[in-house]
Order: structure tokens, then sequence, then C-alpha cells
């Protein structure tokens, strides 16, 4: 059919897939609209997660929470279920992109929505688990980080950042299970955080000033650097690049 596409979402939640050299159009769908979604206040910012396959997409909405495209056709590969069938803020989307893992033979995409953090099977979409995540202004813009087993995700204005351990499915058919390991103030907000080396690094956002390196596997802070306001880091070439607000 054709072998290039771009795909991308706007900030109201329609998504395209385009032509990579010459930016014609293949198809589109308004998410919101089609799953009865409704857009959040400072507009739909997750990136769109892609594989072979399909683009996985999260509309919040009261037909769909998670969806997944077919990634050459926009046709629908399979739904999640609301996670609230009326209450927009709670099970719609966040602003977060998602990320897709393997566990115990799954296929896993993990992320948030406007008050949860949850596990969804990236092959028929059941959804796994939730971790309620209620913040201050209904604000989960830092993407799930992977931690061997783990996934770390805190979010402002909120209770603390947390570490959930993935649990192996009891028998074949069954869900991945999780257990909460340990807590911590680091409160990363739109710049997220990045593990590197055994160890967890992040900006603090209204609680403290500065940044912060945490023991990923205690949660003990090891160490703390006042000096330079909250933001956004990397990690390459065995350095830290970090784009703070100021």
């Amino acid at each position: 059919m054709y072998k290039r596409q771009v795909y991308h979402q706007n900030a109201h939640g329609r998504v395209v897939c385009l032509d990579a050299a010459s930016g014609k159009e293949f198809w589109a769908v308004d998410v919101l609209g089609r799953f009865r979604g409704e857009n959040i206040t400072w507009g739909i910012s997750e990136c769109l997660l892609v594989d072979e396959r399909a683009v996985y997409v999260t509309p919040g909405g009261r037909d769909a929470f998670l969806v997944a495209l077919d990634r050459l056709s926009g046709d629908v590969w399979w739904k999640t279920e609301p996670l609230a069938e009326t209450k927009a803020d709670a099970g719609g989307a966040g602003y977060a992109a998602p990320i897709l893992v393997r566990f115990a033979g799954r296929r896993l995409i993990v992320g948030a929505s406007a008050q949860h953090v949850f596990v969804v099977d990236a092959d028929n979409g059941q959804l796994q688990w939730t971790r309620s995540r209620v913040t201050g202004y209904s604000v989960l813009a830092m993407s799930p980080v992977l931690i061997g087993d783990t996934v770390f995700m805190s979010a402002p204005l909120g209770p603390p950042g947390a570490l959930h351990r993935l649990i192996a499915p009891s028998a074949p058919g069954r869900k991945v299970g999780v257990e909460d390991v340990w807590t911590t103030p680091l409160d990363p907000a739109q710049g997220g955080a990045v593990h590197v080396g055994g160890r967890i690094y992040g900006s603090y956002y209204p609680r403290n000033r500065g940044w912060a390196a945490l023991n990923a596997t205690t949660g003990e802070v090891l160490y703390e650097a006042s000096d330079f306001v909250k933001g956004a880091a990397l990690f390459a070439d065995r350095r830290l690049y970090a784009l703070c607000e100021d």
C-alpha cells in the first residue's frame, strides 16, 4: 500500500496518517468525537504510540478509554472500556505519552489518564490495573519510566511519586498484577524523569526547588542540586542534559 507514514495528533484529538514524502493525508480519525471524549484543560498533548500494527491513542471517552487504530487504514483494532462513564476529568485523557513494554511474555501499554496510572494489554486492549493519582489540576504530564520490572510515576500537586512493581500473571489468561514498592516527594511535572545506572533523576515541582537523584531500588534521595529550577532532562553520552524553565 504505502511504506512511509507520519502520524500526528493535534490538541483537539484529530489523529492523522500522512505520507512522509508528500504530506498527503491517508486517513484521519477524530478520536474525541468518535469515542465521546472531552478535551482537557490545556489541550490533548499525548504523543502517539506506534508499532508495526497499530497506532495507540487515549481519547478517555465514554465509549473507549484507550484505542488501537490500524496504522494503514485507521480502523479500530480494539478499544478499552472507559475508566469512568460520566466524569470526564477522572477517566479522561492525560497529558503524557504512554510507553510500550514487554513483561512476562506480554506486550503492555503503560500510561496515565487524567487521574490514574494504567496498564493495558497491547494485543487485546484488556485493562490490567490502575492506580489512582488525583492531582490538584488533573495534570499527569510525565511519561512513566520503566525500571526493570517496575514503573516509576509521579505528578505535581498530588500524592507522592511511587514505584510500582509488575507482577506476572498467576496463570495463562490472568491479568498482570501490581505491587507498590516505595514513595518519594520527588514530583516532576512536564519534564519527566530519567533512569540511568540504578538512579532516577528529575526535578521537584512546587514542593522543593531544584533537582534530585534517587536510588531506584529504595527511593532514597542520594543528593540534591538546588541551584537550577525545574525542567526536563535527557541522558546521552554519559551525561545528563537539562533544560530548565529559566
